[in-house]
Parts: structure tokens; C-alpha cells; sequence
């Protein structure tokens, strides 16, 4: 049976991100709120209390700084997160670590009065405060505070961030919500790394969805890899049946480096209502599996 999931692919290089005003007024100047930095399972980001644009729509610019192509357990590293967005005068962004079981991995201590750390059970979430927020600052924004690794044994460790460009409206609105996502391996031997990274976990018939895939080297070598997706159905089948919904895309990577792939899906307005698994993989040819990564969505 043919599955009504139909995709568009538009593959981009660009990586946007920015920040924004809060639902009381003010951007939330104290803090934001936990798990809004567009991670899993929720990948919930600003958007839930911002508005002003799609996720990702505009020309700004969201960079993670620092972190490893391979971490040393235990060992501290300094991490910036850098927002360029021309239209803001107002800065956010928060920015937390998982494991492969989606718990806290390593831990963030702020170095300044610019950066505050908060936990929901163990995960940790790095954001702004009221200082952080920069009011009056025009064009582009950097943050700085430190992430010491977790203990051997944990693995890959994935990190997601979110930002909001402000426009100091003291409102909700006209505000730029950017997300980006980045991974570091215990060690070298993972090779590279997929993380994916969707606007949004609920998707409706006929809409457009997009999912950003990150593929990291960290093999410390010039590296290229397949990339490719699928849905794992709720009967445990596959869509497509054979072959992939994103057909094989060569990545090349320098060592250490790091692709954006923007994957622009089409739901037609039949798509009957269910939940499934969006996996990215990245491998190489005939049939070699470097990683994979996924998540589950809802069509409703």
C-alpha cells in the first residue's frame, strides 16, 4: 500500500539562528523557560512563546562554538553560541547537551552575569538573563560559558540550541526564532554523526515540513558519507518500500567539520492521522551504516 507521505528535498548550507521577546512582554529577561531549544523528544524552541516568522525563515544566523569533534570525559571546554540577526536589538538563546537516552550530558557553568544554568531533572539547559539580553545591541550577539564533558562510557553527545533576535517591541511578536544542533563523539572511531533537528514533531495535511540534518565528521580525516532518510511505520514497515524518501546525498567533510542539509517535506491534504519514526542515516556505499538518528512525529 502506498504511503500518502510525499517529500521535496531542498538541500542548503546555510545555518540560521536567532532570538526574541517574551509572552509576558518582556523577553523573558530573567530566563527562559526549560526545554525550549528545540531538542528532543518535544524539539520545542522560542516559537511556543514568540512570534514573527517561521522557524528558520529569515537571514539570520545561529553558530555553536568549541565544542569537540571528540570530547575527553571529564574535561572542561569553553563554548560560545553566537545569533547575527540584522533586524534585532534584543538577544536570547538557550542550549542544552543529551545523551543517546535523552538524558543531561556533562555539565554547563556560566562564567559571567551573562549566561545562568537551570535543570529539569538531569537535564541541564544553558540561557540568558537579564544582562544577556543586550538591549540596544544591533546585529549580532555572543554568549560564552563552559560544558565539561561527561564520564567515559556515554558516547555521543548531542547538542541542541535555540535563539530568539528581539525587537525590544515589549511584546511576543515580531521576534526571529532560529535553531541549530551540533554532536561530539567520546572518540574517533564513531566516525560521523547524523542529528536531526524538526520545526516541529506535529505535522498537518497539506502543510510543508522541514527537517535539518547535521552531519558531523569525527574521524579527524577528510570524510564523506552517504546521507539518507526514511519513515518507520507504525506496522514496522518502511516508507518508501524500497529505496529512501531523501535519496543518497554525498556529504563531504573536512575533519572535525560539520553539513546542514535542509529537508523540505510536502504532507498532502489526504494524509490520513498517525504517529511514526523519521530516521537519518548516514553510511556508505553498498551497505555500510555509519549512524543513525530519528525521531517520531504525528500527522493530525
Amino acid at each position: 500500500m502506498r504511503h500518502p507521505l510525499t517529500v521535496s528535498v531542498l538541500l542548503s548550507a546555510v545555518v540560521a539562528v536567532g532570538l526574541a521577546t517574551t509572552s509576558t512582554g518582556l523577553l523573558r529577561s530573567s530566563s527562559a523557560p526549560d526545554d525550549r531549544c528545540a531538542a528532543p523528544p518535544t524539539f520545542q524552541a522560542c516559537n511556543v512563546c514568540h512570534s514573527g516568522a517561521e522557524l528558520n525563515s529569515t537571514n539570520g544566523l545561529l553558530s555553536i562554538f568549541g565544542v569537540p569533534a571528540v570530547y575527553t570525559p571529564g574535561q572542561t571546554y569553553t563554548l560560545q553560541v553566537e545569533l547575527g540577526e540584522g533586524s534585532a536589538s534584543r538577544w536570547g538563546f538557550e542550549i542544552t547537551a543529551l545523551d543517546g537516552a535523552l538524558d543531561g550530558a556533562g555539565s554547563f557553568t556560566a562564567t559571567d552575569g551573562e549566561v545562568q544554568v537551570s535543570a529539569t531533572g538531569s537535564v541541564q539547559y544553558a540561557k540568558h538573563t537579564s544582562l544577556g539580553t543586550s538591549i540596544g545591541t544591533m546585529g549580532i550577539k555572543t554568549w560564552q560559558f563552559d560544558w565539561t564533558a561527561p564520564a567515559a562510557g556515554t558516547g555521543v553527545v548531542r547538542f541542541y540550541a535555540a535563539g530568539n533576535g528581539a525587537n525590544a517591541n515589549s511584546s511576543p511578536t515580531g521576534d526571529m526564532i532560529y535553531t541549530a544542533a551540533i554532536a561530539s563523539a567520546e572518540n574517533a572511531s564513531e566516525d560521523a554523526t547524523v542529528t536531526l533537528q524538526p520545526e516541529s514533531t506535529l505535522v498537518t495535511p497539506g502543510s510543508s515540513w522541514r527537517v535539518d540534518a547535521f552531519v558531523r565528521d569525527h574521524s579527524g580525516s577528510a570524510n564523506q558519507v552517504l546521507l539518507v532518510s526514511r519513515v518507520k511505520l507504525p506496522s514496522g514497515g518502511f516508507f518508501p518500500t524500497n529505496g529512501w524518501l531523501f535519496p543518497p546525498a554525498t556529504i563531504n567533510l573536512v575533519g572535525g567539520g560539520e553539513a546542514r542539509r535542509i529537508l523540505n517535506h510536502t504532507i498532502p491534504p489526504t494524509a490520513p492521522s498517525f504517529t511514526a519514526t523519521y530516521q537519518g542515516i548516514v553510511g556508505r556505499a553498498p551497505n555500510k551504516l555509519v549512524d543513525i538518528n530519528e525521531f517520531q512525529f504525528t500527522i493530525q
